[in-house]
């Protein structure tokens, strides 16, 4: 044990119904909601691209996965050096700033339509990446908020709140995209209302729920990074 392990407590007091835990759940929720919104959304635009319709879903898939691959031992090693809540904090505010990307993306798809389309795919690789570092914070930070004998429920519940999140996520970004007018050549405010609105108050509203999670000590503050290739491979 590393004297940076030594320093930290690493054992959680608090129950379900404990703030921070709550805090946790709703940033969770909003995250999922936001990831499968914005995610069908952009299938749904891009399957409106007749050059598109027979890539479009592999391609949402691949954007959004393979940031996983990539950063798997990166955010496991930066959930366990700095402490968790600042790196769900982090997570989310990058999800605010990626889906104000998004938006001026969908902007200058009115302008030049591919260029567009190529560019909200870059926000869902983006958006996998993001969520890839949220990941290992996200649940490594359950045992340091709940006691010990909830962990099993708290596990339970994280798991109920990204299903039904992720099911109604789904439903408005089916929503979203046939009310949103991306009209190639007529880049207008109206047609960008419904999606812009959607996503960036989604995860808006994330950012604030984590704020309530209350602070945690890093796991251990000498961990070195991983090799990076190595690590991936």
């Amino acid at each position: 044990m590393t004297a940076g392990q030594m320093e930290s407590s690493g054992q959680g007091t608090g129950g379900l119904r404990s703030r921070s835990f709550i805090a946790l759940l709703v940033t969770q929720g909003f995250g999922s909601l936001n990831d499968n919104v914005f995610r069908w959304f952009c299938v749904l635009q891009g399957m409106k691209v007749e050059s598109m319709k027979a890539s479009t879903m592999s391609l949402g898939l691949i954007c959004f996965t393979i940031p996983y691959l990539l950063l798997a031992s990166h955010s496991a090693y930066v959930a366990d050096r700095f402490s968790k809540r600042k790196t769900i904090v982090a997570c989310k505010i990058a999800e605010v700033i990626i889906m104000a990307l998004a938006v001026g993306a969908m902007a200058l798809g009115g302008v030049d339509e591919m260029l567009g389309i190529y560019l909200v795919f870059a926000a869902v690789f983006l958006m996998g990446a993001q969520s890839a570092m949220f990941g290992p914070a996200k649940f490594g930070s359950i045992p340091e908020i709940v006691r010990s004998e909830k962990i099993s429920e708290a596990n339970g519940l994280m798991q109920m709140v990204t299903t039904a999140a992720s099911a109604l996520g789904m439903f408005a970004g089916f929503v979203v995209s046939s009310m949103a007018d991306l009209s190639p050549g007529d880049p207008t405010i109206a047609g960008l209302m419904w999606p812009a609105g959607s996503l960036i108050s989604i995860a808006a509203l994330g950012m604030v729920a984590s704020l309530f999670i209350e602070p945690l000590t890093p796991a251990d503050t000498e961990l070195r990074p991983p090799n990076p290739l190595t690590e991936t491979v």
